[in-house]
């Protein structure tokens, strides 16, 4: 997605948790969340560590699932790996609690590029 895409979904939607791809994806993430003109929201995506980077340089997806030491990444993101929890320890992060309203009027949005078009798909749930 361009930054302008994303800059467009991070003002309307606000999403509660951002999944990324290591590199572009997150460079270009980085620059959209740069200008966002609501400063408070901007303050948020950069400390809240609700940004949850997939790096498949440094991801064994070959040994089990397991929650492993995080890579720096920009603005406190954190490998998707973070989201694994063994049973033992308490999770770092969840979606709080939503009003009926919110439950009945919210919908996931799934934005995603396979890469072969450049163009980015989009599913609602």
């Amino acid at each position: 997605m361009t930054r302008a895409e994303l800059l467009h979904v991070l003002q309307l939607s606000r999403p509660a948790a951002v999944f990324t791809v290591a590199g572009q994806s997150l460079d270009t993430l980085v620059a959209a969340i740069d200008v966002l003109e609501d400063k408070q929201l901007q303050h948020h995506y950069r400390t809240a560590k609700c940004i949850f980077v997939v790096d498949p340089a440094h991801n064994d997806y070959g040994k089990p699932a397991q929650a492993t030491a995080s890579r720096e990444y920009p603005l406190h993101g954190r490998a998707w790996t973070a989201l694994l929890n063994t049973g033992s320890q308490k999770a770092e992060w969840h979606i709080p609690p939503m009003t009926e309203e919110e439950c009945t009027a919210r919908i996931a949005l799934i934005m995603w590029s396979s890469g072969t078009s450049v163009r980015p798909t989009t599913c609602c749930m």
